[in-house]
């Protein structure tokens, strides 16, 4: 909730983004409330929200934690869990079959959404869904095109939420579903560098801006713009 009230004021203009570090008169009701929302999410009253916010000169970010990056070298097997791994710019993870040039260069799932899987009775390992990162703390079909995702030197793009289904795959077969069609993300590799597990990631919300336009006569009043 407290995460929810500094963005609700962020967004109605109450706290600009820029206010935790920031000078001006927003500064100490934005750094109360980023405090506070740090608090609660570290306190894990709402174990999507259990992660760290924090506010600077460009906007909100939200960290979490790499649990398991996978790999594949050939299409169609399924990806192994490594513990680190190399990010090519505009290619993709080095030596995983999916990389290119195109838009689905790496693939991420939330760790939460397989814990939950696995609770309906699901053996599946990391890579199991063709992942790449399994990340804890982000749900990601949440977030919006644009999102972007900055680990160590990694700057990350989401393209696109979830895929196609194909329901001959394994788990679908023995579990009448699939998580990663409706769960999984993939991004674009917008700048490159090496990844280990347990390096921090965290999220931009794409910044959206609208302009509204007013005569003098209309703000007045006067007349109906």
């Amino acid at each position: 909730h407290k995460v929810s009230a500094y963005l609700g004021e962020v967004q109605k203009g109450g706290i600009p983004p820029s206010a935790p570090f920031g000078p001006g008169p927003f500064r100490e009701k934005g750094l109360a409330l980023a405090a506070e929302a740090k608090a609660v999410a570290r306190a894990g009253q709402n174990s999507f929200w259990n992660r760290r916010l924090i506010s600077n000169s460009l906007g909100v970010y939200f960290m979490a934690t790499i649990m398991a990056i996978c790999t594949s070298p050939g299409k169609g097997t399924q990806k192994k869990d490594v513990d680190k791994a190399r990010f090519i710019a505009d290619w993709g993870v080095d030596g995983d079959a999916p990389a290119g040039k195109w838009h689905r260069q790496v693939s991420l799932l939330s760790l939460e959404k397989i814990e939950a899987f696995r609770a309906r009775g699901a053996e599946v390992a990391y890579g199991a869904f063709g992942e790449n990162l399994v990340v804890s703390g982000i749900d990601f079909a949440a977030l919006p095109i644009g999102t972007r995702f900055y680990a160590g030197d990694v700057v990350l793009e989401l393209t696109q939420i979830g895929k196609e289904c194909h329901h001959g795959c394994e788990i679908f077969q023995k579990m009448g579903d699939c998580i990663m069609p409706r769960e999984g993300v993939f991004t674009k590799v917008l700048q490159g560098g090496e990844l280990s597990v347990g390096d921090e990631i965290r999220y931009e919300l794409p910044f959206r801006a609208s302009v509204i336009t007013l005569s003098d006569s209309g703000v007045a009043g006067t007349r109906a713009d």
